[in-house]
């Protein structure tokens, strides 16, 4: 019996409550279950596999297909006319710590409405299907792991192709997750293929960029040594003209000095010259000293003079002043008087004129009380004109009103009409723009997406290309793979046979000997090599037991053996001293047809060894055959052929069969093996090259795969971005019907208003017809009352009334102006009385200042006659002064010419200077331009030098545009070409990484995959062997190199028949193998329940029990829910659930086998 070892924390299903589901009725019924095995009877058309629907259904386990449906609505029962309202189904686990919650009982439930709406519930709490797909995964129930077995689950394992063989143990081994992060890994890889990509355009871009900068900076290094040698001949033209400057220089200097000379002498005589003009400026000095003291009196005198007259002056002034004043005053005096005179007769006149208009204003209201009581009397005659003229005027007024209503709705429809054309303005522009941006989105999407779309389509073309390419030779290298490992494995085959039969054949005696004592080369067979198999037999012979012989260095060494043979027990040898055999080369052989040629000559050995060969082998010939040696002399040579007849010089002649001894075949046999070893050695590197090539063409590969699922991505992100922009697209269409929906609304509402403005007009035109028509007959009327003179008397009266008016405007102003007048009297009468006292006392003044006059015109008198005899004695001074300023202008024009002749010579000498000074300032700045050290003046000419200095300056200029920031250029390109390098380099370890990465996750998704397979495959071999007493069955990985681009091939060989592929199996043979898989899968993934539906409809009997022995033992640590036909299986359950049909409802009867008759 196979033994199932795995244990899990017990959960089984309790029962399962079923409520309008299929065939069981709307009313709730109970399917009581329980734990261990639990089987399912009853006729066909009973409704047994509807319990296994009902659990698939309230587990989420299955589809509506898988369980026999149109669609979930048809899972609720109905039969005729009548339907359930829905369908409810309840599966009740017993938990025994399997499920990771708390409650003892599970209540997994769903229900299904007519309109296929369903609702999931756990414990009563609704949730989503992914919720119970989550749960019941933590216990290992699921969609792939088999726990649910419906009828046709066998049917669809038998048609499991390897492919699909292998994908289900990948779902098991859950791999899954390897897949989707080798995919984004994928997606990665291709994003940093494409950055790379780019990064490599931009890095040869700079690449190129730098080798010009490369050239520019060469040209920027040649200028600048061409700008070297020019400032170089520049220094030493610089040089000549220094010291050309400075023989000038010199010249000017000796110049100078010969002008100062001149200088010195003009100095001197000027000097003697000065000394007379001095003595006549000391004499002109005395006459002044005398002149001083009487110019000095005669400027006090003029002082006092002018003093006096100055006072006189102003005395005259303020008697001027005074006059004035008082004048002035008097004036003022009579100009108020006469104010005051003309204020009085005003004041008169306006008391006058105020008496005259009171007494003018008293006749003019009784005359207007006149003109009242006449027009009373006139009104009452009018009347009926003036009623009339009223009506007139109000029905005047209402239509105008009518009128200024009218106007006021036209201005505002007006308006209303202004604001909907600046609405249907606003709208065509909105809508122009909407178009607009229809137009840009349309560009958009026919234009950059199309582009970029093609783009990524021509990019996932070349990549698929590429990868197709690739994994073509993926494929060819995978085939070479092939044929090398089966050589090599063929030759270390052969290889391991070859060792077997060499270790067979090795002397442990002669090996011991070799180990232990020095000069022992070993046997003659294992220093000689056979160069043809073919002659293999006849050296063989030939050489006899002389081929055992070990061939030492001398006798000493043949004596320490033979001790330690004795010693050890190891038999005895025979051995051959080099330094002691005598033996000599055959010098003739025989030219007779089949002589092949002398023995020892087709063996190879090393010439140390040739007197131990000779020895053996001596003058021995091979022939080819019998009749070779006899041909030959039979007696005559000691001969062997090609099979092994040996003749001997004695004439005797050995044949037969010959035996096998190996004694030659062991150096044949290392030979070979060497050679296999060899073989096996470069295979193996050929194998480890092909690896590589491998390993490299799957990063390329993954490379390409990368590349194409992230252009595909990007193609996904720009099909989204189209879809999002068609749906702008669409909205803006929207968007733009509505508008020209709206604008043809507000320009029909524009008609409207249009028509109704119109229609105003019409009415305000036909309003003022009317008012023309009042209004002439206003006019009618007020002719009328024209005519009839009371608009002459109501004029009279109003112009009564105006003059009344203005009689008592002009009295208030009168009155107020003789107020004014009274008080402008007073203030006169007093200014006048200020003014005559201010008279009296400029009078008192004037008299004083008289006075004071006409003492000041006697001391003036007096001053002048002093002022004139001071003059008279000045005069005779002056002239001697005169007499000595002749003398000193003499004297000063001598010294005039002197001077003038310094001056020249002052300016010829500044000239020198000047001179001197700019040969010095052009020395100098030549001297600064040579670095403030004078040089040697050059050899060269100058006209060499400038010659010299015209070919630099055209090499300069046939350099063209120099880039003088070359090498700042250079720097800032190199940097961005490392900093991109950098990156690259970057994005290249990031790449390296990412294919570590997948390598990585395919070795560990491998590693997965094969514990998987080889657990499964176990499992599968065992319960094959149980189900199948004396089969076989097992699996194998199609291409075991690339499990992943293969399949799982079944083979499955029963009880005497030859191994078959499941395909060519009968149909028991193959729900054996079905069902060994199946619980070869769950022995691997073990779950709280299985649930098989007539898995043994196509099993004989004996097998038939054997499935439910097994299933017996299984439920020991699982619930097997098992519907079946046979009452063998069903003898076996724990317990039995009887299903039948009753006017089309299933109805259950639960009862326990054991109590059952067999």
């Amino acid at each position: 019996m196979v033994q199932n070892h795995t244990e899990k924390p017990k959960a089984y299903i309790t029962k399962v409550v079923v409520e309008g589901f299929k065939s069981y009725g709307r009313k709730r019924k109970e399917i009581p279950l329980g734990d261990g095995f639990i089987a399912i009877v009853g006729p066909n058309g009973s409704g047994k596999s509807n319990i296994g629907d009902a659990i698939s259904f309230a587990l989420g386990l299955a589809s509506s297909k898988v369980l026999r449906a149109k669609n979930l609505s048809y899972l609720i029962w109905s039969k005729g006319d009548k339907r359930a309202d829905y369908a409810l189904v309840e599966v009740h686990f017993k938990n025994g710590g399997a499920f990771p919650i708390e409650e003892e009982e599970i209540v997994f439930s769903r229900k299904v409405f007519s309109n296929g709406r369903s609702v999931f519930k756990i414990n009563g709490k609704p949730v989503k299907e992914r919720d119970v797909k989550e749960l019941l995964t933590r216990v290992g129930i699921t969609e792939n792991t088999y726990n649910v077995v419906l009828q046709g689950d066998i049917i669809h394992f038998l048609k499991m192709t390897p492919i699909q063989r292998r994908k289900l143990i990948e779902e098991i081994a859950g791999i899954g997750e390897f897949d989707e992060k080798k995919q984004k890994a994928l997606e990665e890889l291709g994003e940093l293929e494409v950055k790379l990509k780019e990064l490599k355009l931009i890095l040869d871009e700079l690449r190129e960029r730098l080798k010009v900068l490369e050239r520019d900076k060469k040209a920027l290094l040649e200028y600048r040594e061409l700008s070297r040698k020019r400032e170089e001949i520049k220094r030493k033209i610089a040089a000549k003209e220094y010291h050309r400057y400075r023989k000038g220089y010199l010249a000017l200097r000796e110049e100078l000095e010969r002008k100062e000379q001149e200088l010195e002498r003009n100095k001197k005589e000027k000097e003697e010259l000065l000394k007379k003009l001095s003595q006549v400026e000391a004499n002109l000095e005395e006459v002044e000293s005398l002149l001083e003291p009487y110019r000095e009196k005669l400027g006090k005198f003029q002082t006092q003079e002018e003093y006096l007259i100055k006072e006189i002056e102003t005395l005259n002034g303020n008697l001027t002043d005074l006059l004035n004043q008082k004048g002035e005053l008097q004036k003022r005096l009579e100009y108020l008087k006469r104010k005051l005179s003309e204020t009085l007769q005003r004041k008169g006149e306006v008391e006058g004129k105020l008496q005259t208009l009171k007494e003018k204003q008293k006749p003019l209201e009784e005359k207007l009380k006149e003109l009242d009581i006449e027009l009373s009397k006139l009104e009452e005659e009018l009347r009926s004109a003036i009623k009339g003229l009223e009506e007139s005027e109000k029905k005047l007024k209402t239509l105008r009103e009518e009128e200024d209503k009218k106007e006021k709705i036209l201005r505002v429809l007006l308006r209303e009409i202004d604001t909907l054309e600046g609405k249907i303005t606003q709208t065509e522009e909105n809508l122009k723009n909407l178009k607009g941006q229809k137009g840009e989105l349309l560009r958009g999407i026919l234009g950059n997406f199309t582009n970029e779309k093609q783009k990524w389509e021509k990019l996932i073309e070349e990549k698929e290309k590429g990868y197709n390419l690739f994994r073509e030779r993926l494929g060819q290298i995978d085939r070479k793979l092939k044929a090398v490992r089966e050589k090599r494995e063929e030759l270390s085959r052969e290889l391991l046979k070859l060792e077997a039969k060499l270790q067979l054949s090795e002397n442990g005696a002669v090996e011991f000997l070799k180990r232990n004592v020095k000069g022992v080369y070993g046997t003659v067979a294992e220093l000689i090599r056979v160069g043809e198999e073919k002659y293999l037999t006849a050296v063989e012979i030939a050489g006899g037991n002389r081929l055992r012989h070990v061939v030492v260095e001398n006798e000493e060494t043949a004596k320490r053996c033979i001790g330690l043979l004795k010693e050890h027990n190891l038999g005895r040898i025979t051995f051959i001293p080099i330094n002691r055999i005598r033996a000599t080369s055959p010098t003739f052989l025989p030219r007779v047809r089949g002589v092949i040629d002398f023995v020892y000559r087709l063996v190879d050995f090393d010439p140390h060894f040739e007197k131990a060969v000779l020895y053996v082998f001596g003058d021995t010939i091979l022939v080819e055959d019998f009749e070779a040696a006899k041909r030959l002399g039979i007696g005559t040579y000691r001969m062997v052929t090609l099979e092994g007849e040996l003749f001997e010089k004695g004439g005797t002649i050995t044949g037969g069969t010959v035996k096998n001894q190996n004694l030659l075949r062991e150096g044949f046999l290392k030979s070979r093996i060497e050679e296999l070893r060899q073989e096996v050695t470069y295979l193996e590197k050929r194998e480890e090259k092909l690896l590589r090539e491998r390993e490299k063409l799957k990063e390329k590969l993954w490379e390409e795969e990368g590349t194409i699922n992230y252009a595909r991505r990007k193609l996904r992100e720009l099909e989204n971005e189209q879809t999002n922009a068609l749906e702008r697209l669409k909205k803006l269409e929207e968007r733009i019907a509505k508008g020209e929906e709206y604008l043809k609304f507000l320009k029909k509402e524009l008609k409207e208003k249009d028509e109704k403005a119109e229609t105003l007009q019409e009415e305000i035109v036909s309003l003022r017809e009317e008012i023309e028509r009042v209004n002439s007959k206003r006019e009618e009327y007020l002719k009328t009352v024209s005519q009839s003179g009371l608009e002459d008397i109501k004029t009279r009266r109003n112009g009564l009334l105006k003059e009344i008016s203005t009689l008592k405007g002009e009295i208030q102003r009168l009155e107020k102006t003789l107020i004014a007048l009274q008080k402008e009297e007073e203030n006169l009468k007093g200014k006048i009385g200020e003014i005559q006292k201010t008279i009296e006392e400029k009078g008192q003044e004037i008299e004083k200042t008289k006075l004071l006059i006409e003492e000041k015109k006697q001391k003036l008198g007096k001053v002048r006659e002093e002022f004139k005899k001071t003059g008279e004695n000045i005069s005779k001074l002056i002239e001697r002064r005169e007499l000595l300023k002749g003398e000193r202008d003499r004297l000063k024009g001598d010294l005039a010419l002197l001077e003038a002749k310094g001056e020249k010579l002052s300016r010829e000498r500044e000239k020198l200077l000047m001179e001197l000074t700019r040969l010095k300032e052009n020395m100098e700045n030549l001297l600064n331009s040579l670095g403030g050290k004078p040089l040697e003046e050059p050899k060269e000419e100058t006209s060499l030098l400038k010659k010299l200095l015209t070919e630099i300056e055209n090499r300069l200029s046939a350099l063209g545009n120099v880039n003088f920031r070359a090498e700042e250029e250079y720097g800032e390109v190199f940097k961005r070409f490392r900093e991109y390098g950098e990156k690259y380099q970057t994005l290249e370890r990031e790449k390296k990484a990412l294919i570590e990465f997948i390598g990585e996750i395919e070795k560990k998704k491998e590693r997965i995959f094969k514990a998987t397979f080889n657990a499964i495959n176990k499992n599968f071999k065992e319960i094959f062997a149980f189900l199948s007493p004396g089969g076989k069955a097992y699996m194998e990985i199609e291409k075991p190199h690339d499990i992943f681009s293969g399949g799982l091939n079944m083979f499955v060989k029963p009880r005497g028949k030859e191994v078959k592929y499941l395909e060519a199996m009968s149909g028991g043979e193959k729900t054996l193998a079905a069902l060994s898989l199946i619980f070869a899968l769950q022995r691997y993934k073990p779950a709280p329940f299985y649930y098989f539906d007539e898995v043994d409809a196509h099993l004989d009997e004996v097998n038939a029990v054997r499935v439910g022995e097994l299933i017996k033992e299984y439920s020991k640590r699982a619930q097997f829910i098992v519907v079946t036909l046979r009452e063998s299986v069903a003898y076996l359950a724990d317990k039995l659930i009887g299903v039948t049909s009753r006017g089309g409802v299933s109805e259950v009867y639960p009862f326990d086998p054991s109590k059952l008759e067999k």
